[in-house]
């Protein structure tokens, strides 16, 4: 093969980015020169003026053309893989919701309220209680009575709002990507590059969820972040380790075991997705060529077909359940812990004098009640995986180049 010349994003990448860049990826072609140096950063982060890989836009446009010319290919796309590549699926899931951010802010806003109205609730009926085993004055514990009615309605009224936000937010986005995919199937050629199958299944599926990154992924987060804070102050207030043990709970709870089921998660999540795709497929095609299989005498290897992608398809479900009973047992295992760690904190803290009983009952119920925050967030880890697969599929169809272009029309001067 004779020698090719420099592509234009390695005369980029020498010329105008050598000196404050260091890259770390050679060339995609045998025969080309390598870049200079070596770096250790993102691209299309750190200069924009590159376009995106993901896009397929700017000087990898360029580089995917002069590649498809080196090896004589009518097209030649370069992809992403590794978890940078992954974590872009993600945040371009996100964007989809970006036209709705008020009112998915609404619903953090709503969603953290819900939940610091249930812990606020066993916090004012802890003291409530135990105000009064010691007898004082009614008027005393009115207030409390009061608070306790009102915390309880505020927590199903803004509960209700956050699901009615979020999920109003979610489905208008998820329409808004319905459409643009079908705009992208007008403008394509997408039923020879996928099979039939195949493409329903990125077509419903991997475009639900996106509304499941967005219903489960987006508002817990950010409401266990402000309402966590909050309690966390509360019980540091009444007692200092407390709230420390208390924190280091939470992260434990809300970040420790959210990370490690997604990581977990990964390869359940890309073998649940295909599966599911592969059994629309298998499932369409015995349908659709069902004369013909018949003719042939290949209906039982069909059949069969499906039965083997449908018992692969239980198999990564069964493994998806035991994932999500171990997040729930270790969340549960952390909670139990740090609030026996908590009453033995609490309860030196009263031998020693630091510490009344009432506010030791109103520290341990917070603490027993401060794990609701954490509680959704590792079965929303859990199906990043899977989430991340679909909007993977999803953007592949996105990314088809249109096949048909309008033309332009001129008009003559006169």
């Amino acid at each position: 093969m004779a020698p090719v010349s420099s592509s234009p994003i390695v005369r980029l990448l020498n010329e105008r980015v050598h000196h404050y860049h260091r890259w770390c990826t050679p060339s995609v072609l045998p025969t080309q020169e390598r870049v200079d140096d070596f770096y250790a950063s993102d691209v299309s982060i750190s200069a924009g003026f590159f376009g995106t890989l993901v896009d397929h836009t700017g000087v990898f446009a360029e580089a995917e053309a002069f590649a498809a010319q080196a090896e004589s290919a009518d097209r030649t796309m370069f992809s992403v893989h590794g978890s940078s590549g992954s974590n872009f699926v993600v945040l371009r899931m996100l964007a989809l919701g970006r036209p709705r951010a008020g009112r998915f802010g609404l619903g953090v806003l709503a969603g953290a309220a819900a939940t610091a109205s249930g812990v606020g609730l066993l916090s004012v009926s802890a003291w409530l209680i135990a105000m009064a085993a010691t007898q004082p004055p009614l008027t005393l514990l009115s207030i409390a009575i009061v608070a306790t009615r009102a915390l309880g309605v505020l927590r199903g009224v803004t509960r209700y709002l956050e699901r009615l936000v979020t999920h109003d937010a979610a489905l208008r986005t998820l329409a808004d990507a319905r459409a643009r995919v079908y705009a992208r199937l007008a403008h394509t050629e997408p039923v020879r590059r996928f099979r039939s199958g195949d493409l329903v299944t990125r077509l419903v599926s991997d475009t639900d969820a996106t509304q499941d990154l967005l219903v489960r992924g987006l508002a817990p987060p950010a409401a266990a972040l402000l309402t966590g804070a909050g309690v966390v102050a509360l019980c540091t207030a009444l007692l200092a380790p407390g709230g420390l043990l208390l924190a280091a709970g939470l992260l434990l709870g809300g970040v420790g075991v959210p990370v490690a089921a997604a990581l977990a998660g990964r390869g359940p999540g890309r073998r649940a997705t295909a599966a599911r795709a592969e059994l629309a497929t298998a499932l369409i095609d015995t349908v659709h060529g069902a004369p013909d299989l018949l003719a042939y005498g290949a209906m039982d290897r069909a059949v069969a077909r499906v039965a083997d992608t449908d018992a692969e398809l239980t198999r990564v479900a069964r493994r998806d359940a035991a994932l999500l009973g171990l997040g729930a047992g270790a969340s549960a295992l952390i909670a139990g812990l740090t609030l026996w760690g908590t009453l033995l904190l609490g309860v030196a803290a009263v031998h020693d004098g630091a510490l009344g009983g009432v506010p030791l009952t109103v520290l341990v119920l917070t603490a027993l009640a401060a794990f609701e925050i954490v509680a959704p967030l590792p079965a929303a880890a859990a199906r990043l995986g899977l989430v991340r697969a679909a909007g993977a599929r999803l953007f592949a169809l996105l990314d088809v180049p249109p096949s048909v272009r309008a033309r332009r029309e001129s008009t003559a001067g006169t």
